[in-house]
């Protein structure tokens, strides 16, 4: 019975320490909440500039989801392939 026990808070501590990690995120990065937010681009100029696969308007729903704070450039990681290769 004790070896039970202390088997399954040892599974319960590794789980809710799982959880915290997986809450946890680098500094550099942003939370996007869901929501919605109007997508496309509606021509209405007389030059018609824009691209036609841009029509119509239309509301999109995204799901909560976490992006890079900074552009990741192609040089970055090129960069760190050059100094791994030294």
């Amino acid at each position: 019975m004790k070896n039970r026990t202390i088997l399954l808070s040892l599974i319960l501590i590794l789980y809710l320490a799982g959880c915290v990690s997986s809450q946890k995120k680098n500094a550099s990065m942003v939370f996007i909440p869901e929501g919605p937010f109007s997508m496309g681009f509606e021509i209405d100029n007389n030059n018609e500039w824009g691209d036609m696969d841009e029509d119509p308007v239309h509301e999109v729903t995204l799901s909560p989801y976490w992006m890079d704070k900074y552009e990741v450039t192609k040089t970055l990681p090129n960069d760190l392939l050059i100094s791994l290769q030294t």
